[in-house]
């Protein structure tokens, strides 16, 4: 059965094109603060978390949105005033993580411009890696839906996750490229550095996630930058050959 949408067809396309979910019903929801706005974020919340918690458990393709209203104990339509599909909903979850990722390889890819000394890559890589891993750790249950998503086919609730997966990987082999222009790092091919780095980041917070990791997850990609660095970082020696 095919699930309605009490959504205009415009403003879906809209709110898909610019990465913000469809949160609120049509109508407004009163003055910022309000009552009818206090209930909207509360009713909004109920059903994120009651989404995230099934999710977690059993994939986001074997989740309906009758489960999760009634996980939510809200009645379905209730879940339409808020969210025009499954999709909706995901790309909700996913937008404050979204924000702050992109944000922070925004940041690094700046700093990578201006730098002229491997002292200065280090430092750009360093704040990066700090500032993922205490993104993930702030938001650990959507952290963990990430790890667990984002390898699967994109398809309905999952596209927004694998197009988030796609923005991170763009986002960080533009970083590399930039360092390679500027003759600050090896000439490796900038794909293979940088799957070779998402992975081993990944692996990590899995392990954080899984009660695995037996450091600090902050100083275990400060680690890797180390690690990884070190082997593609250009050695000056060579130029001078």
């Amino acid at each position: 059965m095919t699930e309605r949408s009490s959504f205009p067809r415009r403003g879906r396309r809209a709110a898909a094109k610019s990465g913000a979910a469809a949160q609120a019903p049509a109508e407004r929801p009163g003055p910022a603060g309000g009552k009818r706005d206090v209930n909207r974020r509360a009713r909004t919340q109920g059903l994120l978390d009651a989404s995230t918690r099934l999710f977690l458990e059993r994939g986001l393709e074997n989740v309906s949105i009758d489960d999760i209203t009634r996980e939510a104990g809200v009645a379905k339509g209730s879940f339409y005033r808020y969210f025009s599909c499954k999709e909706d909903l995901s790309r909700a979850l996913f937008a404050p993580i979204r924000e702050r990722v992109l944000a922070a390889f925004a940041r690094a890819e700046r700093k990578l411009s201006a730098a002229h000394t491997g002292t200065q890559v280090r430092s750009a890589y360093m704040r990066l890696g700090r500032e993922l891993a205490a993104t993930l750790m702030g938001e650990p249950t959507i952290g963990r839906l990430y790890l667990q998503e984002s390898r699967a086919p994109g398809i309905d609730a999952r596209v927004p996750v694998r197009e988030l997966e796609r923005e991170v990987a763009a986002a960080a082999r533009r970083l590399t490229e930039v360092a390679f222009r500027q003759g600050l790092l090896r000439k490796v091919h900038p794909q293979v550095s940088t799957l070779s780095v998402i992975g081993a980041a990944e692996r990590l917070m899995h392990a954080y996630f899984n009660g695995e990791l037996e450091v600090d997850p902050v100083a275990a990609m400060q680690d890797l930058v180390s690690l990884v660095l070190e082997g593609i970082r250009e050695d000056p020696r060579a130029s001078k050959a």
